[in-house]
């Protein structure tokens, strides 16, 4: 069962080469050795686009997927690495270059926001520690519903009364039925 369940999950030309082997362990084991090994190019390409990338027209929650996705990809290339020696470390350096890991993601997240973001993001580079990149993805989402709150007409509430009025009437002279059948519900 886990053997067609490989077969059907990679592309037709991979499975050609694992067609005939007998046990789900030993395709595993020959596609982790093929495709296990880190490319140096890819890692080059991904790194560029994660640093560049920038939120553009994309809201927060399609910047952060984006941006996300792209972090995803090179952790699968280069994962943190764990200590496998007999005697663990106490030091604690190992726990700060994971820390100083996920900074640099949150500080790359805050970095390519729009200039619309400017003042959230520098009141939450000045939160030490830094918050988590879920925190800071939960606190610009409010913002920016926030924002979308702002966006409001220009017009006070009694001048909106008027120019609804004035729209009307201009409906009504030029089509008496249109105004009726509107208050109607049709």
């Amino acid at each position: 069962m886990v053997l067609s369940w490989i077969q059907h999950s990679v592309e037709e030309s991979i499975v050609k080469s694992i067609l005939w082997i007998d046990s789900a362990a030993e395709v595993w084991k020959d596609l982790h050795d093929r495709f296990s090994h880190g490319d140096i190019f890819r890692i080059v390409a991904l790194q560029k686009d994660f640093y560049h990338l920038e939120q553009g027209n994309l809201n927060i929650s399609d910047y952060f997927t984006k941006l996300k996705t792209l972090w995803d990809e090179i952790e699968n290339f280069r994962p943190f690495p764990n200590c496998k020696c007999p005697t663990p470390c106490c030091c604690g350096a190992i726990e700060s270059l994971k820390t100083y890991k996920e900074q640099d993601y949150v500080i790359r997240f805050l970095e390519g926001l729009n200039e619309q973001f400017a003042q959230v993001r520098s009141q939450i580079m000045l939160i030490v520690p830094l918050p988590s990149i879920t925190e800071v993805f939960a606190l610009l989402i409010q913002q920016e519903r926030q924002n979308q709150l702002l966006v409001i007409p220009s017009l006070e509430p009694e001048n909106r009364v008027l120019s609804i009025n004035s729209r009307l009437e201009s409906q009504y002279r030029n089509n008496p039925a249109t105004i009726t059948s509107n208050f109607r519900g049709k």
